[in-house]
């Protein structure tokens, strides 16, 4: 199983499914980068919360990606809290008249996540940097730089599965080697750098630099990938319950749809790619049933193993099995749908029926794929 999931991983770092290679020594040239940059293009939406973004607003802000700038000295860093990952170097929240969602927000990423950094804004308080799963701005009081050596000990994290990883959601407390404690918010699925018995926590100095600081681990995170068994999943998908929907993980405590799935195959070394619409390009079975009526669908889920990634547009969720003849999934989600029993509020990650939904469209109409792992 484990080299299964060694080739799976790899696989999806040349499929284009939205994974990479951190430690290829890709070179990365000004206009590469400026592609990259400008690959984000402006959100239509129009509101500041409650009030119209300005034009001169918008230039501002375009203004910022630093793109008259002719180059940039390529550079490493590891996240020293869990961040956002920004379309644009802003801090405003855009958003539609509902305000509810923050188009600018894209993810976020994990406490200690290695990153290539690539570009600086104009006004030198972001910089744009690729991850393993995902490029954008990020705010340069988030991360610490370092050299290559310590950015591939973090890399190499997500080629092999000699991680440390916590296998839930919440604050962590590590004794240091002076004897006091660090406390540290963790997100399942979390991979720390480690050296022989000892977690290295990272933190930033005031030039703007990484430092290590060896430090024992909680009996909790024991420097061990889980096997990927449908015991352990249910446990881990036991763990992830609760979890807060925070859209494109803007909240540090938060997670959507799609990261708290990648946050969860991670405690087993699977690596997903960040998306929803990416998750159903990855090198495993990909069953269809875009043409398929309800009955047709649910035959098909029925006999899908424990684990399946069911994915509808722009959402996903993890199929469990089913109970009394009726599906159940695992979802992240704000929606609020209607069973037998009534109106259900959401807003977290919980465990529901298929059979739910909306003006008569329940989650069983929606599905259209089935990401298989194993028979």
């Amino acid at each position: 199983m484990e080299e299964d999931i060694a080739a799976f991983n790899a696989a999806n770092k040349t499929n284009g499914s939205g994974l990479i290679d951190l430690t290829d020594g890709k070179e990365y040239t000004s206009e590469d980068v400026k592609a990259m940059i400008e690959d984000y293009s402006f959100p239509s939406k129009e509101y500041i919360h409650e009030r119209k973004i300005t034009e001169k607003e918008i230039e501002d802000i375009k203004e910022n990606r630093n793109l008259d700038a002719g180059s940039f000295e390529t550079g490493y860093a590891l996240a020293v809290e869990n961040a956002s990952i920004r379309a644009f170097p802003t801090d405003i929240f855009l958003t539609n008249e509902k305000n509810l969602y923050d188009y600018m927000q894209e993810t976020g990423l994990n406490y200690g996540e290695p990153m290539i950094v690539l570009w600086e804004s104009k006004d030198g308080e972001w910089y744009f940097v690729q991850a393993y799963d995902y490029n954008g701005w990020i705010k340069k009081a988030s991360v610490g730089l370092c050299d290559r050596d310590v950015f591939l000990n973090a890399a190499e994290a997500f080629s092999k599965a000699d991680v440390w990883c916590p296998k839930s959601t919440g604050e962590v407390e590590f004794k240091l080697e002076d004897g006091t404690v660090k406390s540290v918010f963790l997100r399942m699925g979390t991979y720390l750098l480690h050296d022989e018995e000892k977690v290295l926590l990272v933190t930033r100095d005031e030039k703007g630099n990484a430092v290590l600081l060896a430090a024992e681990a909680p009996a909790d995170i024991d420097g061990s990938i889980l096997k990927f068994t449908r015991a352990n999943l249910l446990e881990m998908s036991g763990n992830i319950l609760g979890t807060p929907y925070s859209w494109g993980d803007s909240s540090e405590k938060g997670m959507d749809c799609s990261s708290s799935l990648q946050s969860l195959f991670r405690c087993f070394g699977v690596l997903l790619p960040r998306n929803s619409s990416q998750q159903i390009k990855v090198a495993a079975e990909v069953v269809s049933m875009t043409e398929k009526s309800a009955k047709e669908k649910y035959d098909i889920i029925s006999e899908l193993p424990l684990g399946t990634i069911l994915y509808m547009p722009g959402h996903v969720m993890l199929y469990l099995g089913t109970y009394d003849g009726v599906p159940y999934v695992l979802q992240n989600t704000t929606d609020s749908a209607r069973d037998d029993g009534g109106v259900i509020m959401y807003n977290s990650f919980v465990l529901t029926s298929i059979n739910i939904g909306k003006s008569g469209n329940t989650l069983m109409d929606r599905v259209t794929y089935a990401v298989v792992f194993c028979r």
